[in-house]
């Protein structure tokens, strides 16, 4: 195996262990809201002064935020690692 192989091989790993872990913390965070949502809300409302809506409003936008950015960073490299490591092996076959 090549050095760049290697490199690839060792990036796209990093990669969708990366993307798997955001997913887990989205995961996460929902699950926090659903579960724990009236607990949370109580601990912002108390630092923050924020109402109900507010709050939803907040923890919404922070879970689309990360979903739209988990898929450029993690998931779109990773499959692109895996083709030019795919056509690598086919060239050489």
């Amino acid at each position: 195996m090549k050095a760049t192989e290697f490199t690839l091989e060792t990036t796209s790993k990093v990669l969708i262990r990366c993307f798997w872990m955001a997913f887990a913390a989205l995961f996460l965070w929902g699950l926090m809201i659903l579960v724990g949502g009236s607990w949370k809300y109580s601990i912002s409302e108390q630092w923050f002064g924020i109402t109900p809506h507010e709050f939803d409003v907040i923890n919404y936008c922070g879970i689309i935020i990360m979903k739209v950015f988990v898929f450029p960073a993690f998931l779109f490299p990773y499959i692109a690692t895996r083709m030019v490591l795919a056509r690598k092996t086919r060239q050489i076959d």
